[in-house]
């Protein structure tokens, strides 16, 4: 079997970093027949976090933005706060969790609840990364999940 390294350089195509907190999720679905192999590539590199520099010098250039979780903690999620509740909305960009928005109207709900129509197989995969992280990393709890 390859190593997580190897995975991600050879499936890099599927593959999306946050350039801040060094996250690794699916830009797009893999094939079926690859989907377990890379999850379990992806969940060992996002407990051990390589930095981009690591994965570059490894060959793993894979597309890098902001995760939801930076996203919802930056400058651009109290904007999009704030244009929430300007267009009478909650202010609550970010806080979403495991696919859940009340605020059906709001044109940033896709941005929270990102994963909420999702493959059944992928839709297992986050909840397990979301477990995961939540065991590993519990300041991150009131932060939105990715």
């Amino acid at each position: 079997m390859k190593d997580s390294i190897s995975l991600a350089r050879e499936y890099r195509a599927y593959l999306r970093g946050c350039s801040s907190c060094n996250l690794i999720w699916f830009g797009e679905a893999p094939p079926k027949e690859i989907f377990w192999e890379i999850s379990l590539a992806i969940l060992e590199l996002n407990q051990r976090r390589p930095s981009t520099q690591e994965l570059f010098d490894n060959g793993v250039l894979i597309s890098h933005s902001c995760c939801p979780e930076c996203l919802a903690r930056s400058s651009s999620g109290e904007k999009f706060r704030a244009k929430q509740e300007k267009e009478g909305y909650s202010p609550c960009f970010g806080s979403a969790r495991h696919g859940y928005c009340d605020q059906v109207g709001c044109k940033y709900r896709l941005l929270c609840i990102w994963d909420e129509n999702l493959h059944p197989e992928k839709k297992a995969y986050y909840d397990r990364l979301h477990a995961m992280m939540d065991a590993h990393q519990p300041l991150a709890h009131t932060i939105l999940r990715v």
